[in-house]
């Protein structure tokens, strides 16, 4: 199993001319570099500074300022980001002690070191500024200031800005974090009743995983997964009809899948939200595994009676198990996602994901093929065109994130055995609400893998202690 970890900060992070980079940082005193940086915006408030203009401009997405082997600071959007390198673990058997590898522990703490050296830049700037007397809602940061902790950045400024939600200019350097790893289909059940507890039963597993703003909410939609929809009812109710299913009861990886197929259909089925700015924005917990490798996952028996029977599959989920979760049947011939996607509010008239329940079924079981994700359907560039409904307006893909990385999964090792692991990316922390002091990374990054590491190695009867999990 590998787990990695993203901690999107609000430091705003520009990319500049080179010759824009000298000017500033040729500045003798803050209050020559602040008027620098109004010269080059043309003297935009602080605050009108998410939208490029003038010399300031995005770093391409995803683009590397700094790469330290098991970690790297790249860009979202304007914002520094950083993510780790994902760390494996096994076992030698279902009963061992996990003993949790250094290799975690090192890579986190070479992480906060180095943020711990960034947010030292961002305070004495900020002395600077106060002796200086300049009172301004941002600090400007450029390679000057550090030039061996900025020795790989392409030529930049930094902006840490005094916002509503956090204080980036006189607190120090936080982030809201987000976890990819590998779960074992069989442990899905598990790990959502666990989630699916209150944050205070819970130990904060729901936090950690479903973040502390919305962790209660997220906590009662699982719980129509695992609490509603009970093990003992996930019976498809047309097995009767065959000799060899008659009497057949679901196995944990048909469970697993079930679990997580039915929570997106409920997420595509919701009416408190009319609008998403993005697909992947709609699913707390996301698979980027894509569906037809997790249909793959479940016993060969039950994969090859529903790929002979994809209208059962169809039926299983549609009427079966919507019955329960939902509380109602859901018409298989409409959409799986209801909701419209407004580009981030980029289009007049919000575009609608044409799939349907019966057609993502149908070829997740005939074809194991999942036509919500990204490599369903070709990116722009590569066989797609901006005609096509999958191209949002800005080029990118609009299923972007949603099992993409497709029949890739994560191997767990346990004893002899290893076992594929889909991999999911808890999307629920990773808001401005959840908004974490990078001091308090390295415990962050170290309790949810071991919890992460005992879900998936320790047997599927055998209690998690996540009071000593999360309390050291």
């Amino acid at each position: 199993m590998a787990v990695g970890f993203e901690f999107q900060t609000g430091v705003k992070v520009w990319r500049v001319p080179s010759k824009i980079e000298k000017m500033v940082c040729d500045c003798k005193t803050y209050r020559e570099r602040v008027e620098c940086i109004k010269a080059i915006t043309a003297d935009r408030p602080d605050e009108a500074f998410d939208t490029a203009q003038g010399q300031l401009a995005y770093f391409p997405k995803n683009h590397t300022l700094h790469d330290a082997g098991t970690w790297k600071a790249v860009t979202d959007g304007n914002e520094l980001e950083f993510v780790t390198t994902q760390v494996s673990i096994g076992a030698d058997s279902e009963d061992d002690v996990i003993a949790f590898p250094d290799a975690i522990r090192a890579q986190a703490q070479r992480l906060i070191e180095y943020v711990g050296m960034l947010d030292d830049v961002r305070r004495d700037v900020n002395v600077w500024r106060k002796s200086d007397r300049v009172d301004a809602r941002s600090i400007w940061v450029c390679r000057r200031d550090n030039p061996g902790l900025f020795s790989q950045y392409d030529p930049f400024v930094l902006q840490f800005f005094r916002m509503s939600t956090y204080d980036y200019r006189d607190d120090s350097i936080a982030g809201f974090p987000q976890i990819t790893g590998g779960i074992r289909i069989a442990r899905i059940r598990k790990l959502f009743r666990i989630l699916a507890q209150s944050q205070a039963q819970a130990q904060k597993s729901g936090v950690a995983f479903l973040g502390g703003r919305d962790a209660n909410s997220y906590a009662r939609f699982l719980s129509k997964t695992v609490d509603t929809l009970k093990t003992d009812m996930i019976v498809d109710s047309n097995w009767k009809n065959y000799p060899a299913f008659k009497d057949h009861k679901a196995s944990a990886q048909l469970r697993g899948l079930v679990t997580v197929v039915t929570m997106y259909m409920l997420k595509g089925a919701e009416t408190q939200s009319k609008e998403v700015n993005v697909v992947k924005n709609l699913f707390f917990i996301m698979a980027r595994t894509d569906f037809g490798k997790l249909f793959s996952l479940i016993p060969k028996k039950e994969q090859d009676h529903y790929a002979a029977h994809p209208d059962d599959w169809v039926n299983f989920i549609c009427k079966d198990m919507m019955r329960i979760a939902f509380g109602r049947e859901v018409n298989p011939n409409n959409r799986v996602i209801k909701q419209a996607v407004t580009d981030y509010k980029s289009l007049e008239t919000p575009a609608e994901i044409p799939v349907t329940r019966r057609e993502w079924l149908t070829a997740m079981a005939r074809d194991k093929k999942d036509l919500l994700s990204t490599g369903a359907h070709a990116k722009l560039g590569q066989g797609g065109t901006r005609d096509d409904w999958w191209i949002d307006v800005h080029g990118d893909h609009r299923l972007r994130g949603t099992g993409e990385l497709g029949d890739k999964t994560d191997s767990i090792v346990v004893g002899d055995l290893e076992k594929d692991a889909p991999i999911f990316e808890f999307r629920g922390p990773g808001n401005s609400g959840n908004t974490m002091p990078f001091t308090k990374w390295e415990d962050y990054i170290f309790s949810a893998y071991k919890f992460l590491a005992t879900l998936n190695i320790h047997a599927k009867s055998e209690a998690i202690d996540e009071k000593s999990i999360w309390n050291g």
